[in-house]
């Protein structure tokens, strides 16, 4: 047996990619962490002290998939169109999430919400975003009320360990 061979193999981490998303993701990142058998990045929580971009840059390198959370703000914000470019470059796999407008954890939905709010119940990616998500399987977390957000975050740990488990960290120089 070689050397490389008995040595046990690394976990590579999960990276979240989001727009605000009034607390969801925090929510998912908080709940999916001790769950999960990767570990989880979140900038917010795990990014160094030092060069922001740097320390993005070097989590998604290292990744073994990122799960972006899309929202027409996500496709608006070009720092999100940044990070998934480059984990698309990467040769990264990519776990889309659907984040529908109605959330309990999005704080506009305090408010009385008008017509004009409709057309975005139905958003889905298009242009660049569209692009890049075209050909995967996406998850919707639409509804997501504080009763069944555990359902939804099982149901993205299981995608995000049934996609890796088979993942193998690169040998490290």
């Amino acid at each position: 047996m070689t050397a490389a061979a008995s040595q046990p193999t690394e976990k590579l981490p999960v990276v979240f990619s989001y727009s605000d998303c009034g607390g969801l993701v925090d929510h998912v990142y908080n709940y999916l962490k001790p769950k999960l058998e990767f570990p989880v990045w979140m900038d917010k929580h795990d990014a160094h002290s030092g060069s922001f971009s740097s320390s993005l840059a070097s989590a998604i390198e290292k990744c073994g998939a990122l799960v972006c959370f899309l929202t027409p703000e996500y496709q608006e914000t070009s720092a999100c169109e940044r990070e998934l470019t480059y984990a698309a470059n990467q040769r990264k796999i990519i776990i889309p999430v659907i984040v529908g407008k109605s959330n309990a954890f999005d704080a506009s939905n305090d408010e009385e919400e008008d017509d004009e709010d409709d057309d975005e119940e139905d958003w889905f990616p298009n242009d660049w975003l569209g692009l890049i998500v075209a050909d995967l399987s996406v998850i919707y977390f639409d509804g997501v009320t504080k009763e069944n957000i555990g359902e939804k975050c099982d149901e993205l740990k299981t995608r995000i360990e049934n996609t890796l488990k088979n993942t193998i960290a690169p040998a490290t120089k």
